[in-house]
């Protein structure tokens, strides 16, 4: 059990997700086998809202990172966004431009996954046109025409999710104009801990390496 969630009434039906084009079984179903909460049970809706309040106002939180959006009805996140009174930032991890700007439409910003494939492309293998970045960003780029505020975008070329960029694309230069993206296009940058360190690890744990034995 997990209080204050002891009932069973307060999650969904056990199940997995197995097809990730279903909409309805990815956000009714569990992640990895972990519990999945029933935003729609009232008490759950309540409580969730009430903590996040509480957290933001007790701590004085500038902005909230939130995973997995789509794992969770979007009706919910308008609510639970408001109930912060700080900035949200949610993980949409999609490649797909139509399937992340949607979540926009409920919470003040959204990882540029978009942006994120598209930089790795490019930058890692060298034979993708600078184009494709163009079309993206550029005065007639796709990400104004889809997204609510391009200006609250989460940018990243790193994450705890994916094999860091040196572990496919050793070259050093290639990595600094990936990050020099990053840090300049519009939206704000999200730098991934050891990007300093020129960190170089692939799938788990390798990606998540510890930070203070390799400080130098």
């Amino acid at each position: 059990q997990f209080a204050p969630f002891n009932e069973k009434s307060h999650y969904h039906p056990e199940c997995e997700i197995t097809d990730w084009n279903n909409q309805p079984q990815v956000e009714q179903c569990r992640l990895s086998g972990l519990p999945d909460l029933d935003q729609n049970n009232a008490f759950v809706r309540t409580t969730l809202k009430t903590w996040i309040g509480n957290l933001t106002q007790h701590f004085d939180i500038d902005g909230v990172r939130v995973d997995t959006v789509p794992e969770i009805h979007p009706d919910f996140w308008n609510e639970f966004n408001a109930a912060a009174g700080t900035y949200c930032l949610g993980e949409v991890f999609n490649g797909n431009i139509d399937y992340v700007a949607g979540y926009q439409n409920h919470m003040d910003g959204i990882f540029s996954y978009p942006l994120f494939f598209t930089m790795r492309s490019v930058f890692q293998n060298k034979g993708t046109p600078m184009s494709n970045i163009e079309a993206l960003l550029g005065p007639s780029g796709t990400i104004w025409a889809k997204f609510k505020d391009p200006g609250l975008l989460g940018n990243f070329i790193d994450n705890h999710d994916n094999a860091r960029f040196l572990n496919a694309q050793g070259d050093v230069h290639m990595y600094m104009n990936a990050l020099a993206v990053t840090l300049t296009t519009t939206g704000i940058p999200v730098i991934y801990y050891g990007t300093e360190q020129l960190f170089h690890g692939g799938d788990d744990p390798e990606k998540r390496e510890k930070l203070w034995p390799n400080y130098s």
